[in-house]
């Protein structure tokens, strides 16, 4: 079995855990797989609550000045992070190599942990590698110039039902914008074999 059908098995079996039906709804509306329909059909029947992104929503006025700025900005969604998994068996390989390596297997293995209590599955994405692949391996992700825009509407993680608003960092070619971001929406397979060759050269 896969890992992506592993991850799927198990979330049908824990109708409870909103965080990863959120995890995995967010996952599947990215990628255009065929096991994805039923499975959101499922959730939407299960009252399903995306995740709030607080990185973004706790300061939007901050990302506003940010793209007011005109500065080059780069977004590493989970579109992307999502397709690369690192496992215990590479964490493994990082191990008595160096200070360094065993430093950064440390905090991995407990991240392995988290993943596999809270999602079910062995292995995790390696959320802000990818952010960094666009400046050390630029040949191995995709990356479209699209506008981007922020904008107030109806708070779609209420619980309550009640018409609270909250800010969405919206990208898309169909909207209208002064603001161009890189979305990076893909990371090519060669990308993980290149990620361990320069850690396990990591001095």
């Amino acid at each position: 079995m896969s890992m992506h059908d592993q991850f799927l098995a198990d979330l049908l079996q824990t109708p409870d855990d909103r965080m990863l039906r959120g995890v995995y709804a967010d996952w599947c509306e990215d990628n255009d797989l065929s096991e994805c329909a039923a499975c959101l059909r499922w959730m939407a029947s299960a009252n399903k609550r995306p995740l709030r992104d607080f990185n973004f929503e706790n300061d939007s006025a901050a990302m506003q000045i940010i793209l007011d700025s005109k500065v080059s900005l780069v977004l590493a969604p989970f579109e992307m992070s999502s397709k690369v998994w690192i496992t215990a068996a590479d964490v493994d390989a990082l191990k008595g190599l160096s200070p360094v390596l065993d430093w950064l297997a440390g905090p991995a293995v407990d991240w392995l942990g988290v993943w596999k209590r809270s999602f079910g599955v062995d292995g995790f994405n390696p959320f802000e590698t990818l952010a960094v692949a666009v400046v050390t391996s630029p040949r191995l992700v995709s990356c479209e110039m699209i506008p981007v825009h922020i904008e107030e509407l109806p708070d779609d993680t209420s619980v309550t039902g009640d018409q609270n608003s909250k800010p969405y960092l919206l990208v898309s070619a169909k909207i209208q914008s002064a603001h161009f971001a890189s979305y990076c929406y893909e990371a090519k397979p060669e990308f993980k074999t290149d990620l361990m060759r320069r850690l396990l050269n990591a001095p």
